[in-house]
């Protein structure tokens, strides 16, 4: 059960029911957690903020979803699993990339230097080895890639976090543990 109460779209007013309106044109509803965060038009704005802005960026929607599967597994975010493992196979991801990126081995080179990279960002708090990240210059990430695999590590830390915390409800078939 939640800790928080939702604002559901019929409880919402002023900005935040102007929010929920702009997530329902784009998704068709509004998902538990943007319910659990819309306590807050802030956060709920601060989150949708930052991935408009990586949407715009130049990393792409496979990797962005690469990054928030690793991310989720590290941080052992049931509902961030759940619903990245829909949204990778909505951007093209095959079931055994999204299991590769949860389990961190995969045969694509490219793949494998973004996966240890986030891994490593991760587990050491940001302190890559110099090993790490020139392999994810040799694997082809640019300088203008690197702050943006930062900022996605970051916001869907926000989101796991908070699911944990919160035990937001499952909008999405539950993945298996591995």
């Amino acid at each position: 059960m939640s800790k928080l109460q939702n604002v559901t779209p019929e409880q919402a007013q002023g900005e935040l029911a102007n929010v929920y309106a702009d997530i329902k044109k784009q998704m068709g509803g509004v998902i538990q957690l943007f319910q659990a965060l819309g306590n807050s038009t802030a956060a709920l704005n601060g989150y949708l903020s930052i991935g408009g802005l990586l949407k715009g960026g130049h990393l792409s929607a496979v990797e962005l979803e690469t990054i928030s599967l690793v991310t989720a597994q590290a941080n052992s975010c049931e509902y961030c699993l759940s619903a990245h493992t829909v949204l990778g196979k909505k951007v093209g991801m095959k079931p055994e990339e999204i299991l590769d990126a949860r389990k961190g081995t995969t045969s694509d080179p490219k793949a494998k230097a973004l996966i240890s990279f986030v891994r490593e960002v991760i587990s050491e708090k940001g302190r890559t080895s110099d090993k790490s990240f020139s392999e994810l210059q040799a694997a082809g990430y640019t300088d203008a890639q690197v702050p943006e695999i930062f900022l996605a590590i970051v916001q869907n830390i926000y989101t796991n976090y908070f699911n944990n915390f919160n035990g937001t409800k499952l909008d999405f078939p539950k993945v298996d543990s591995i």
